[in-house]
């Protein structure tokens, strides 16, 4: 789903799941006014934030957090232009209970 700036889908986990990880991807295709950052939401609370990710910049890539009774895992993409499309989140794995 893309909604103003952001892009995000929402997983039902149903509380089956304990584990989260993935990879964030970025491009070498950005310019220097691309900024991005990766939240991972847990029934609506904050779980991950990557902080703004630039062209040039260090930043948390790994995603890897806990969704123990966690029943909705939304995943959002939010960035200062359209290029925040071509960001990933890779590899993505839940483990369950």
């Amino acid at each position: 789903v893309i909604d103003k700036g952001t892009q995000f889908v929402e997983y039902n986990l149903e509380k089956k799941y304990n584990h989260f990880k993935a990879v964030i991807v970025r491009p070498s295709t950005w310019d220097g006014s691309t900024k991005v950052k990766v939240v991972v939401y847990g029934d609506g609370k904050e779980l991950f934030n990557s902080g703004n990710i630039t062209r040039a910049n260090e930043y948390k890539n790994m995603i890897d957090i806990d969704v123990t009774d966690v029943a909705v895992l939304k995943i959002s993409v939010q960035g200062s232009s359209s290029k925040y499309r071509s960001l990933h989140v890779a590899n993505a794995a839940l483990y369950l209970k």
